[in-house]
């Protein structure tokens, strides 16, 4: 892939964020602090020309109330608000990224992130490789070691392979067939790497959901299986009908029927939310709030932090988004990014990650227009 100077350019712009996934922003402080000075200077930059052009959407006005309501939640509960700022500012640059390359130049945008991706899964690979022991190594809560690759633990590199997997399906609808059967090769390699269940489950179902959806005449399958998700994650979460999958889950997974112990800390996490259900306590997206773990599902996360106000408002994204992406159903574009959601859905059932990936991932949806003209005019 030859790139340009306005590819480069968005290149430069979205690396100190796709970078802040590897294992040296834990092991670098330094480096930790440079990512992060960068991502300030990027973020100002696009809000300063955010607010010149003046173009707010449903989208936007909808992030930026669940902003609000977070924020009147770590206020609340004086939580802490330096943690906040260094969410919102991350969520909101690579949202208004996106808004700004669409005014301007949409295909570069597209093949930086491609790039960025590509490169960065391709070195997590090779380390994989050569450093099978992982390039650092922690003691785990239960005691075990925990081995950090070169993008982190197996199962928080999920989100960035999910929305790896869509920027191979936009390049594979343009025809780019050779990069792809090597960017294929690549993630499928990572994903043996990662020995995580829940990426196997969320890369299946994001596959299976594109080929028949894009492949025969059943066009809206990828709306069914959503509401299919939605309806079996709130049964196992809520209510807890995981029986019903046993084969699945123990057969197939390796997994017991407890989801590795996280029915206990579902347990505690609603009970939590009993004390404080309408705003929550204001916590990190990735804060421990149970004992020492995050509440292992990131719906009951979101909840934790900001409430049934803040899950009602990230239901109305979620609406927004989709209403407006499915009324394009039968696109390319469309149909590759509810596959890429359907997917994330399942993972977010079971973990908990940042919120950045899946606000980028609903604002591609959002944005479902302009990506499919991208597609249709290579």
């Amino acid at each position: 892939m030859k790139l340009n100077k306005n590819e480069i350019k968005y290149i430069a712009f979205l690396l100190p964020f796709l970078l802040s996934q590897t294992v040296f922003v834990i092991t670098s402080s330094i480096f930790a602090d440079i990512l992060l000075a960068f991502k300030l200077v990027v973020f100002i930059y696009f809000l300063i020309r955010y607010v010149l052009k003046s173009r707010v959407s449903v989208f936007d006005t909808l992030i930026f109330t669940y902003f609000l309501i977070w924020f009147v939640s770590v206020f609340l509960n004086s939580s802490d608000f330096l943690n906040y700022i260094k969410e919102v500012v991350v969520i909101l640059t690579l949202v208004l990224m996106v808004e700004d390359a669409r005014y301007c130049n949409f295909k570069a945008y597209l093949n930086a992130l491609t790039c960025v991706l590509f490169f960065e899964f391709l070195a997590n690979l090779v380390c994989a490789i050569v450093f099978p022991g992982g390039l650092w190594s922690t003691t785990s809560i239960y005691g075990s070691e925990a081995t950090y690759m070169f993008l982190g633990l197996g199962n928080q590199i999920t989100p960035m392979l999910l929305l790896a997997v869509m920027t191979l399906l936009i390049q594979f609808s343009k025809h780019n067939i050779r990069f792809c059967i090597i960017y294929a090769i690549i993630l499928l390699g990572n994903l043996i790497f990662m020995t995580s269940a829940t990426a196997i489950v969320g890369v299946t179902i994001m596959t299976i959901t594109y080929i028949v959806s894009n492949f025969t005449k059943f066009k809206e399958f990828g709306k069914v299986v959503f509401f299919i998700i939605v309806c079996i994650g709130v049964g196992i979460v809520i209510f807890r009908v995981q029986y019903l999958f046993s084969f699945i889950i123990e057969n197939m997974l390796g997994k017991s029927l407890t989801m590795s112990n996280r029915t206990v800390i579902w347990d505690r996490a609603l009970s939590l939310i009993q004390n404080s259900p309408m705003i929550g306590y204001g916590s990190g997206t990735l804060e421990t709030v149970i004992g020492d773990r995050n509440a292992h599902c990131f719906f009951l996360q979101i909840v934790i932090q900001s409430g049934v106000v803040g899950l009602l408002c990230y239901i109305g994204i979620f609406y927004v988004t989709l209403k407006k992406c499915w009324k394009r159903i039968n696109t390319v574009s469309a149909k590759i990014i509810t596959s890429c959601i359907c997917g994330y859905v399942v993972c977010c059932m079971t973990e908990v990650y940042s919120q950045s990936y899946l606000v980028l991932l609903l604002c591609f949806a959002f944005l479902v227009e302009t990506i499919e003209k991208e597609i249709t005019s290579s």
